[in-house]
Formats: structure tokens, sequence, C-alpha cells
């Protein structure tokens, strides 16, 4: 089976992406770093820009069966979008337990980030990118712990806007 050309996919990308007021900056982002969501991981995609403005939801609700790409599409957008286009902001991904999170980070990261500058210090469970932005990646109970976390759409509130 041959694979469609890229010039196809992105034509087909931009065409799912329009109706949803995708900004075009966040799709290049995607693409210039070779991600080609899907279209559940688009509409999350464009759900998490509107987190970005004052009157956006606070939240986001993705979930589904095991393997549409929700984890997938939460590392992406936050490491292709959010950490490279605010600079010095400090993002949490959280999952069941610390393990979990570090190893399939390790794997996330080596796949959404191929092409992209970062750095991965695995014992500290960062990643962090020339902008000095970072991804602090942890357990959820961290985040009961600490009671503090961050907001990308706001880096200077204690919020906290879930993306998965």
């Amino acid at each position: 089976m041959k694979s469609k050309p890229i010039k196809h996919i992105l034509d087909g990308l931009g065409k799912a992406a329009h109706p949803l007021n995708f900004p075009p900056e966040q799709l290049e982002n995607f693409v210039a770093a070779g991600y080609v969501p899907q279209r559940k991981q688009l509409e999350f995609h464009a759900a998490a820009r509107l987190c970005d403005r004052p009157d956006g939801p606070s939240q986001i609700g993705f979930g589904g069966a095991r393997g549409p790409g929700k984890s997938h599409a939460s590392f992406a957008q936050l490491a292709l979008d959010d950490c490279r286009r605010i600079p010095g902001l400090k993002a949490l991904y959280l999952r069941l337990s610390a393990k979990q999170g570090r190893e399939q980070s390790d794997d996330l990261r080596r796949v959404v980030l191929k092409r992209v500058p970062h750095h991965y210090i695995r014992a500290e469970s960062l990643v962090t990118f020339p902008n000095e932005s970072r991804i602090v990646i942890g357990k959820k109970v961290m985040l009961r712990q600490s009671r503090k976390s961050f907001n990308p759409a706001n880096p200077d509130t204690d919020s906290y806007c879930p993306r998965v």
C-alpha cells in the first residue's frame, strides 16, 4: 500500500481544521514538527486554544476508549504549541503513577519532539525548550500535594487548565 503524498495529507488537515477556527500558527507548529493530528485530536487542540481567551473554558474533557490518541494529543499540545509559543511556561504533564508518566513521556517525547529542539532530563522528569519553557512530568498526587499548578493560558496565575 502506498502512503498518501504529504501535500494531500496537509490539504486534508487544513480542510479539517478550518471549520474548527483552528489558528493557522497552531497548525504550522504541528506541521513543522511532523505531527498530523487525527480529527478528534484537532477538536481537542482547537478547544485547548480557547482556554487562552479570557472568556474561554477552564477545562477540556477528552475521554474515550484506549487508543484514540488522548495522551499523544495532550503531550503534543503542551510541547508543540503551548511551550513553543509562551516563553518561560512551566506546565505539568500528569499521569496516575510517576513511573508510568516517565516511561510514557519518554516514548512520546521521542516521537512528538523528533524535529523540535529540546532537552530531556530523565532523572528530574523534565523537558526543557530553548525559550525556557518546560514540562514537568509527575503523578497526580503531586497536584494535590502542591495545591499549585500552572495554566498555559496565563502562566502568572495559580489555576490549572486540565487538557486531558
